[in-house]
């Protein structure tokens, strides 16, 4: 499927696992718990059974694989993983053939080789933790306009002391504010060079003081530079 940029595709699950790769554009995908943001050369697996929503960051073109639940594959819960050559060819062969046929012996060989695929892949942490209500919900909303405010000055505009957020982001997120909004800032990043930005631009934009900054951070949280994380794996 083709969507349009700002598709959003509703809350809802399926009975079978699923593999969603966007070949081209990025998609933001959400959970009650997290958000994801998955560009063209990630996937993201979706266990069978949890609620889930999709959004079309700039246009999308979707392929989705279903995968039956009694079969083995993919990993426990969900997450972005790295698609490689072989990985992408098998996702866009298999969705161009349609439904395998399991009487098939070349479907039944086909349907091994991905799965044997989807038990090597790497889970990446591109995920942003939700956070519940009150007070670091109102910061991570701020955060989300501008995900270089400074820390101190935001939690004074809500009326709340830095170390109180700090407090808040641990219980609900899991990780200190600092931690989270460092994690913003390279997921919004991530985004801004899908659109074609540069690592300069891309950079100043989530927040960072020069391009150095920036790309030593984006390196330790991805392995990778900016400059070459869209490249095919």
């Amino acid at each position: 499927m083709r969507y349009a940029a700002g598709t959003q595709l509703q809350w809802h699950s399926h009975d079978w696992h699923q593999l969603v790769y966007a070949d081209s554009g990025v998609l933001l995908v959400e959970t009650g718990d997290a958000a994801w943001i998955v560009p063209s050369t990630r996937a993201v697996w979706v266990p069978a059974g949890v609620r889930h929503r999709l959004t079309a960051r700039g246009r999308v073109d979707l392929r989705t694989v279903y995968v039956a639940r009694r079969l083995r594959g993919g990993p426990r819960s969900l997450g972005v993983i790295e698609v490689s050559r072989l990985l992408r060819e098998l996702i866009l062969h298999v969705v161009g053939r349609g439904m395998l046929d399991a009487g098939s012996k070349p479907d039944e060989r086909l349907a091994r080789v991905l799965l044997d695929q989807l038990e090597t892949i790497n889970v990446l942490h591109l995920d942003l933790p939700n956070v519940g209500d009150g007070l670091a919900a109102q910061a991570a909303v701020e955060l989300r306009k501008d995900p270089g405010a400074d820390l101190d000055a935001l939690a004074r505009g809500i009326g709340a002391g830095r170390r109180t957020l700090e407090r808040r982001f641990q219980e609900q997120a899991g990780m200190c504010l600092g931690q989270w909004r460092r994690r913003l800032q390279l997921i919004v990043a991530i985004e801004l060079l899908a659109e074609g930005r540069s690592v300069s631009e891309t950079g100043w934009t989530v927040g960072y003081a020069n391009t150095s900054a920036f790309v030593t951070a984006f390196r330790r949280q991805f392995g990778t530079t900016p400059g070459r994380y869209f490249a095919t794996a």
